[in-house]
């Protein structure tokens, strides 16, 4: 049993966070659901509401002298849920009347939940907003019972999984890990499979709440019109008025007068009589079963998503164990081939581990900062969204072109640690923030904290080494971990933002970045590595940096390079950063669409795109040729986004092609630039990564601002995929020099 445990703990750990997250996605998607569900109530009971308001205000009164109105907001608030508040505020953002008895209060955000609707004048001017706070205490206790039911069966699964790793473990002694794999995504996939039968219910029960608390205010109405004696048939826009409370509500698919109950019907209905004198008419609400059915396979796909991804960490962190069983062994730095082979699978998990946490939350600092609709200074809430992201681009470029100097006085051990630090605070204060402005000025602490963080990478990558195998085999590594943890920083990141919100991605990223700390700190020979140095002959030769940078810029055949390769590859690369999800939110597409995208791109990129290259190599014969296929490839991933059809299947479609260009283009374009002969003779590889990295952020520090144009400007589209489309046919005059030895 020790042996067992000893073997699987990571494996277990992972598969315990991700039954846990099973867990949470499925309530927060009902308890999400249910609050909607309260949200349209109350936005439809408001209607009479302010019509009352904005009728008397027509007449001549204004909010300040309304006389009554605390009296007004008193009877709506009976309409809705116990403990629900309505304040008016005017158009300077003061309260001016209550249903409470308060003269002064304060709203706790986490405790209650709001719906905001405007008033207008005569002249359909904002004179004010009416602002309905409802308890979500109350909401959350209506499906605690299904909660813990959850809890409860998701941990008896837990440990069946277990004893079925275990059962499997004795049975196959020799058995590898890949069959514990399969039995843990089994146990996942029946977790997942008890949770949808366990809460489906509640959607039907949630959307009944809903509907019979719509058809309680439409009867109310309508009888007290009645009351009056006015006749139904006297009541013109009847018809009307229904049909527009029914499409407020989504849970109810129509509303009709009967003066029969249906006796079949394919949708659950509910009956509301209506009292009249001489004959009884009946008010029939169909429920809506489709839109109960969207959001549970909405939940249903997080979960299909949520297990791909835990499947993938779980294939990533195979090479952990190990990593940890060396670090106690005596071997651990000392200049011994394990170690070096151990290096590279240090690379490629740390890589992974900071490029996760890196991905995680990158796009979604723009779409939180749409969401709040506010700018910073005089920019638009659009520009400040793409300043968010180009900021750290250009603070990444700013801190890369200074790690050369601070790398002469600081270890790479003390850069990676100080750097960790910077993200760490950083994006917990993006978490705790509210404002644009902070979440600005964090994303470019950010963004200097992560040129450190490469800067580290790099020095591993360089010193790492005795042979030129070993040298391939960190490089590959290094590749390998970006790709993998790009694919898990945006799929978990979508996964993350869709349930708990796009600000909640700052805080797993500043989890996470703690777990990168310590893996780093305690897993990296840096001993070893600061006495290994296979560059110092290189750098000894070659002289002043900054004349030899003079140098590889002096010549065309890196500028073709850069123009026509990594230009257009980085630029490519920021689509599923900034274009995809930006047009996902302005189409007001589903989250699951976003988490989708973001899934399919990583999994292209790490998994399909690893084949298609080496493929694409074999066949071709020329990696120039290949990366100018790669670039067409990226082209049309962006001219596609303007079909006007099936919309969310053309987003999967395009985050499908990005990610081919990703898992295709970063090996081909990063192996074409390091063996540029120009670059090679004046620089050490450590100096070409910085470089290689510089002008990839240059690029991304550009590129939001441009894919923000391109998301609204179907001409700005065709011109960038144009350009883009250019360069790929220009590439194929370039000339692939081949590498030299590596000098010793």
């Amino acid at each position: 049993m020790k042996n067992f445990f000893h073997k699987y703990y990571v494996l277990f750990i992972i598969t315990l966070i991700s039954a846990a997250g099973l867990c949470a996605l499925s309530f927060l998607t009902i308890l999400d659901y249910s609050f909607d569900n309260e949200e349209q109530l109350i936005a439809t009971c408001n209607e009479g509401l302010i019509e009352e308001i904005e009728t008397s205000i027509r007449s001549g009164k204004t909010l300040s002298n309304y006389y009554g109105i605390s009296d007004v907001l008193k009877r709506a608030g009976d309409l809705l849920s116990k403990g629900s508040i309505l304040v008016i505020e005017n158009d300077n953002n003061r309260p001016v009347a209550s249903n409470t008895d308060l003269q002064s209060f304060s709203i706790d955000s986490e405790k209650y939940g709001v719906v905001e609707q405007e008033i207008l004048d005569k002249g359909e001017n904002t004179i004010g907003t009416l602002f309905t706070y409802y308890d979500k205490d109350l909401v959350r206790q209506s499906i605690s019972h299904v909660f813990i039911v959850s809890v409860i069966g998701s941990l008896i699964i837990f440990l069946l999984i277990i004893i079925a790793c275990y059962f499997f473990y004795l049975k196959n002694t020799d058995s590898d890990t890949g069959l514990i794999i399969r039995v843990i995504m089994v146990g996942i996939i029946i977790q997942g499979i008890f949770l949808t039968v366990n809460y489906s219910p509640e959607f039907e029960k949630a959307a009944e709440r809903s509907v019979e608390n719509v058809a309680s205010y439409i009867n109310s109405s309508l009888t007290s019109i009645l009351d009056k004696g006015v006749s139904i048939d006297e009541i013109s826009d009847l018809e009307d008025y229904l049909k527009t409370k029914q499409e407020e509500n989504s849970s109810i698919k129509s509303i009709s007068l009967s003066n029969t109950i249906p006796s079949e019907s394919a949708d659950k209905v509910i009956v509301s009589e209506l009292e009249m004198t001489g004959s009884n008419l009946l008010l029939v609400y169909n429920i809506s079963q489709s839109y109960v059915r969207r959001n549970v396979l909405s939940m249903v796909l997080m979960f299909v998503a949520t297990i791909v991804l835990a499947v993938i960490v779980m294939k990533e962190s195979l090479s952990l164990s190990e990593i940890i069983e060396f670090r106690k062994s005596k071997s651990f730095n000392k200049p011994e081939k394990e170690q070096f082979d151990d290096v590279a699978k240090v690379i490629r998990y740390g890589n992974f581990l900071s490029v996760t946490f890196d991905y995680m939350c990158l796009s979604f600092s723009a779409l939180q900062i749409k969401e709040w609709n506010r700018g910073i200074f005089s920019m638009s809430p659009q520009a400040s969204a793409a300043l968010s992201i180009s900021i750290c681009s250009m603070a990444d470029l700013i801190g890369m072109m200074a790690m050369p100097s601070i790398g002469k006085k600081l270890k790479g051990k003390h850069i990676m640690t100080v750097s960790a630090v910077i993200l760490v605070i950083s994006n917990a204060l993006c978490f705790m923030t509210t404002s644009p402005l902070i979440i600005v000025i964090m994303r470019f602490f950010s963004g200097l904290a992560t040129a450190g963080i490469k800067q580290s990478r790099n020095y591993v990558i360089s010193q790492g080494y005795s042979s030129e195998s070993e040298r391939n085999a960190n490089l590959n590594a290094s590749n390998t971990g970006v790709i993998g943890g790009i694919l898990c920083g945006m799929g978990l990141g979508g996964v993350v933002a869709g349930v708990f919100g796009y600000q909640t991605t700052f805080l797993v990223s500043c989890i996470g970045y703690i777990l990168y700390l310590i893996f780093e700190f305690f897993c990296v020979p840096w001993k070893l590595l600061s006495e290994n140095n296979p560059d110092s002959i290189i750098e000894r030769e070659s002289g002043n940096l900054i004349k030899r940078v003079i140098n590889i810029f002096s010549s065309m055949s890196v500028w073709k390079a850069i123009l026509l390769m990594i230009v257009p590859q980085y630029f490519l690369l920021m689509v599923i950063v900034c274009l995809i999800p930006g047009r996902i939110q302005s189409l007001s597409l589903p989250g699951v669409v976003l988490t989708y995208a973001n899934l399919l791109n990583g999994i292209t990129g790490l998994y399909i795109g690893e084949l298609a290259y080496k493929k694409l190599i074999t066949k071709l014969k020329s990696d120039v040729k290949a990366e100018s296929l790669v670039l067409i490839t990226g082209a049309v991933s962006m001219i596609i986004l303007d079909i006007p059809f099936i919309p969310s299947a053309i987003m999967l479609i395009s985050a499908i092609l990005s990610g081919l260009v990703d898992g295709m283009g970063t090996p081909i374009s990063t192996d074409i630039f390091m063996g540029n002969m120009v670059i090679m003779e004046n620089l050490s590889d450590t100096e070409t990564l910085m470089i290689y990295s510089v002008i990839g952020s240059a690029v991304m520090s550009v590129a939001p601002f441009i894919l923000e144009f391109c998301e609204k400007s179907r001409i700005g589209m065709l011109i960038c995929s144009i350009l883009i489309a250019a360069a790929a046919i220009m590439l194929v005059k370039i000339r692939r020099p081949g590498r030299k030895p590596v000098k010793k």
